[in-house]
């Protein structure tokens, strides 16, 4: 989204996410811009500089969730210290 490079932006805004998104919605947002990104899922009728340009969409996407959610894991374990999975699992 807009003119600046994915790197140059900070994780949260190339997830479209607020700053202090849960892990919850930092993870959906994730999985919604990656099965729009990714590569593989791209149309055939492509050119190689578009299939290169969601390549590396699709990588500053992965690198921006992984920064995200080694902060929102920190802060869920403080939250949740048998985890958010155990919290909220119905079982």
């Amino acid at each position: 989204h807009g003119a600046i490079p994915c790197m140059a932006r900070p994780p949260h805004e190339v997830l479209g996410v607020a700053p202090d998104a849960s892990a919850a919605a930092i993870r959906s947002s994730f999985l919604r811009e990656a099965r729009r990104w990714h590569p593989d899922k791209r149309p055939a009728c492509e050119t190689a500089e578009e299939h290169e340009a969601a390549r590396e969409r699709f990588v500053a996407i992965h690198s921006a969730y992984e920064a995200l959610m080694n902060t929102a894991g920190t802060a869920d374990a403080r939250m949740f210290p048998g985890g958010t999975e155990a919290a909220f699992s119905s079982a």
